[in-house]
């Protein structure tokens, strides 16, 4: 890929209204698909208002530039779809097709941009990120909340992406963590902003410091998961919980707007701290390099086996 070429993503993308078909039965919900590319695939619940964005992680579990081209044209529908169209979305919730919910950024690419010396590919990726992390820190400037339904794993990217939600809902025992500490590098892509606006300082450096894991209960003690649910029973659990708070939606809604307005987090402080990440990616030791290799090896294994279809 030349520098500064962006991937397009694969598939039919937005699905026509007409063409829309039920991929998904929970009892008295029906999921319509409404968008659909080989990475994500967007259901439909009309009757509950649920836009559920799933991440098919078909190449590895984590973001790779494929997954964000997706991301991208899929933020795109979403606006034309809600704003302009009328979908009546309430809540829009991330997960995934696999059995995690993401293992972070594509470290392979990370090595591949690093060992060739392309800064500014590097860069790019990254500006990338935290341009889909800020507009779902932003809700889209849509009338809706987001959502992270967390299975499995979120590490490092993906559990950032997931902080940027206005709810973080978990599987009871999913695990949390950001790995980045052991090859020399910090979570550059909205951890440490977000998590500063919700824990103490001292937790802030535990978290993006001490490289553990840490479950859901656990973060649920911190304030930062809002929501456990069973094991195996993620999407069901998290359809209940948010039919549950229905009733208070627009207060809810309300009230994001006002914490927004008070954490002020500005698109340019995630840019300036990607910089001081991609510098220090392009000075990581020959050690912190191989170990990084390791990790993305471990990536490419946690591949997305357990799909539902």
């Amino acid at each position: 890929m030349q520098e500064g070429q962006q991937l397009e993503p694969r598939g039919r993308g937005p699905v026509a209204e007409g063409a829309w078909r039920k991929t998904e039965k929970q009892g008295d919900e029906v999921a319509w698909t409404v968008f659909e590319d080989a990475e994500i695939r967007g259901r439909f619940e009309e009757s509950s208002g649920i836009l559920w964005a799933e991440m098919q992680h078909r190449e590895r579990c984590c973001f790779t530039p494929a997954l964000l081209a997706s991301g991208e044209a899929f933020l795109r529908w979403l606006v034309r779809a809600v704003a302009k169209d009328g979908l009546a979305v309430r809540w829009l919730v991330w997960c995934s097709a696999a059995r995690i919910f993401g293992t972070g950024g594509d470290l392979g690419h990370f090595l591949a941009c690093i060992e060739g010396g392309e800064r500014e590919a590097l860069v790019a990726y990254a500006r990338r990120c935290i341009e889909l992390v800020h507009a779902s820190w932003r809700a889209y400037d849509l009338p809706l909340r987001t959502v992270a339904l967390v299975e499995g794993e979120a590490l490092g990217g993906a559990f950032e992406a997931a902080l940027a939600c206005d709810l973080l809902i978990a599987e009871r025992g999913a695990k949390f963590g950001f790995p980045e500490a052991l090859f020399g590098l910090f979570p550059g892509m909205g951890a440490t902003s977000l998590l500063a606006r919700r824990v103490p300082a001292r937790v802030v450096r535990e978290l993006v410091q001490d490289s553990l894991t840490r479950s859901a209960e656990e973060l649920a003690d911190l304030g930062l998961v809002h929501g456990l649910v069973e094991p195996g029973h993620g999407r069901a659990g998290c359809r209940q919980l948010l039919i549950a708070g229905a009733r208070h939606f627009a207060r809810d809604l309300a009230l994001d707007r006002v914490r927004r307005r008070i954490e002020a987090l500005s698109l340019a402080e995630l840019s300036d701290i990607v910089e001081l990440w991609v510098a220090r990616a392009f000075a990581l030791e020959p050690a912190m390099r191989r170990r990084m290799a390791h990790f993305a090896r471990c990536q490419a294994k946690k591949r997305a086996a357990g799909h539902r279809g």
